[in-house]
């Protein structure tokens, strides 16, 4: 790191351990003021993403705009600063100077919908305001610590009854909080696809493949150190492929197949070299690839025809799908040693269970030879992993909300 870049960074973290009390200040001097019925403030991780952009992008695709204002939190504000999106205005998500704008919407605003970072969890909790948390996925995997961005969250939505019990261990949530409702970036499932998401799909050339395979492996090693695993520090990451050889021979096996295997970089991936190398048959995809197209990775999700991973909660909405699932198991012995999960998650892995490069290889060959063993085991779990399999979550959440 150059002399500039660490004298950029060091200005940064002292900046910002200034303004944070002062911002947290305002939002509590600013909660005493009345609350404006019309605002809706969102976040997600991976800026405009997720669930709470689908749900977004459905109150602003169906009119509720013109009554409601849309804040946005971002990370990247210098990317949405000058953005017109209608009756919408975007804050640095975790600012480096003190922000009064962004205070009074956090303090007065009707509606707080967010994904992962609760902004308002040192604020007071004050009648009239609610505090919504769609969730980033089925929860099966044990929180790292008990998380106190929920203390003053009005409900928390799960897809289904399987979920409940993870949903209560991570935040505490009491029985009636916890809302089967469904997550609105499935209605992507449902819906025509996009003209982005159609020109996005030319570009990565989807059509010339016999087979288009999406591979969403979580994260072991994290840009964040406390979220860590405390194993696998291989050269990819990557379950059965640990090597840049093992990853060429993988590259030459879909290449003699006629498969492209699209491989999304979880975005709490520690950033490795792997994945900016290039391969014929093998596309890492990241968050900012999906940004830079405007395009949501969901949209991108519904035009595979497999998918790989573990214990990501992707496998469950997948489901939705009907499509072939793989999961990688070879380590999980030690992650259930190293993070855990809230109940025996094997039951909820309808799919092939790969434990060996061996085993890993027969199931793609199975798949490709078009046969889905598990379609009825798959469709017989389907309705305690999604109550609601419509494509209306973002709708039926506008209702609950009273929009």
């Amino acid at each position: 790191m150059s002399l500039q870049a660490f004298s950029k960074k060091v200005f940064k973290g002292i900046s910002k351990r200034i303004s944070n009390p002062i911002n947290k200040m305002l939002i509590k001097r600013w909660q005493k003021k009345p609350i404006d019925d019309s605002l809706i403030v969102f976040e997600s991780e991976g800026d405009m993403s997720d669930n709470a952009y689908a749900l977004y992008n459905y109150l602003r695709n169906n009119g509720y705009l013109k009554k409601y204002k849309a804040v946005w939190l971002v990370d990247d504000i210098n990317k949405y600063r000058n953005c017109s999106f209608g009756n919408t205005e975007f804050f640095k998500k975790f600012p480096y100077k003190t922000e009064p704008k962004r205070a009074k919407y956090l303090g007065t605003c009707k509606y707080y919908i967010y994904d992962h970072c609760n902004m308002l969890r040192d604020a007071e909790k004050r009648d009239g305001q609610k505090i919504i948390y769609l969730s980033h996925g089925g929860i099966l995997k044990k929180a790292k610590a008990k998380a106190l961005d929920f203390w003053n969250n009005d409900e928390f939505y799960i897809t289904g009854e399987s979920f409940v019990k993870g949903m209560q261990d991570w935040t505490d949530a009491k029985a009636e909080q916890i809302i089967d409702i469904g997550f609105p970036r499935l209605d992507y499932f449902f819906s025509p696809v996009s003209s982005g998401a159609s020109e996005y799909a030319g570009k990565l050339r989807l059509k010339d493949y016999r087979c288009v395979i999406l591979w969403m492996p979580t994260y072991r090693q994290s840009t964040n150190e406390d979220l860590s695993e405390d194993y696998n520090s291989t050269e990819t990451g990557l379950p059965f492929l640990g090597s840049l050889e093992t990853v060429e021979e993988f590259n030459s096996w879909l290449s003699g197949k006629n498969a492209l295997c699209i491989m999304k970089i979880h975005h709490l991936q520690k950033k490795l070299d792997i994945f900016d190398k290039k391969f014929s048959n093998i596309v890492f995809l990241s968050d900012t690839d999906l940004s830079d197209n405007g395009v949501q990775l969901y949209e991108i999700i519904g035009l595979t025809d497999a998918l790989i991973t573990d214990w990501s909660s992707v496998a469950f909405d997948y489901m939705l799908l009907d499509k072939p699932i793989l999961f990688t198991m070879d380590d999980i012995s030690d992650y259930t040693r190293s993070r855990g999960f809230v109940c025996d998650p094997t039951p909820l892995f309808v799919g092939y269970q790969c434990v060996s490069r061996d085993s890993f290889y027969g199931a793609l060959e199975d798949v490709l030879s078009g046969r889905d063993a598990y379609r009825e085991a798959r469709n017989k779990l389907l309705p305690s992993v999604h109550t609601h399999t419509d494509g209306f979550a973002s709708k039926r959440i506008a209702e609950r909300l009273g929009l």
